[in-house]
C-alpha cells in the first residue's frame, strides 16, 4: 500500500518501541504457532497477527519507486 503522508521517523524513540514491540508479538505468535494445536480458524487468526506484525515492521522500510511501464493498467 502507497502512502502519501509524512515520513516515519524510524530513528525516534516512539518508533523503536513500535518496533521492539511488535518485534516481540511477532516472536510470540510464532512460537504459538508452533507449539499450540489449534484449530483452522485459530490458526489463520494467528497468521493474520503474524502478518500485521511484520507490516508493522516493515513500515520504516522507503517505498520502492514504480515505473509506470511496471504498473498494470485494469
Amino acid at each position: 500500500m502507497l502512502h502519501d503522508g509524512p515520513r516515519l521517523d524510524s530513528n525516534s524513540e516512539t518508533w523503536n518501541h513500535v518496533r521492539m514491540w511488535a518485534r516481540d508479538k511477532l516472536k510470540q505468535a510464532r512460537e504459538d504457532n508452533d507449539a499450540v494445536s489449534l484449530t483452522d480458524i485459530q490458526t489463520a487468526a494467528l497468521r493474520g497477527r503474524i502478518e500485521a506484525y511484520k507490516e508493522i515492521m516493515d513500515l520504516s522500510k522507503p517505498v520502492p519507486e514504480i515505473s509506470p511501464a511496471d504498473q498494470e493498467i485494469y
